[in-house]
């Protein structure tokens, strides 16, 4: 599929803070991953740590929240903080969240139709 990359805008309602950046959407990830640096500067809340499992092993990551601005849609969604990657990353939570979907056979990213079903139980 490629590479999908994308303007965001990440914020932080509690302290005012606002970055502007490339991110790299990744939907082998399932959540969105942010860079230390970059959750610092927003002065994001460590929530606590997580363990994960990654392209190259293991990794403690802490957890946290921000609000994300893409593609003319905001909301709040879960992150994960790491001290080793650079780049921000996209994960698939939040493309639910915001209604996004990437096409597989395209690479453009599409809005992603709410699906609603229904188990009904009959006695």
């Amino acid at each position: 599929m490629g590479h999908i990359w994308v303007n965001v805008k990440l914020l932080n309602p509690k302290t005012g803070g606002e970055i502007e950046t490339k991110a790299l959407i990744d939907t082998g990830a399932t959540y969105t991953v942010v860079p230390v640096e970059i959750a610092r500067k927003l002065g994001l809340e460590n929530l606590g740590f997580v363990d994960v499992k990654t392209a190259s092993g293991s990794e403690r990551l802490w957890e946290s929240e921000v609000r994300i601005r893409m593609f003319d849609r905001e909301r709040s969604s879960p992150i994960l903080v790491s001290e080793k990657i650079d780049v921000l990353l996209i994960g698939v939570v939040t493309l639910e969240i915001l209604r996004l979907k990437v096409d597989p056979t395209t690479g453009i990213v599409e809005e992603l139709p709410l699906l609603l079903y229904t188990v009904y139980i009959r006695g």
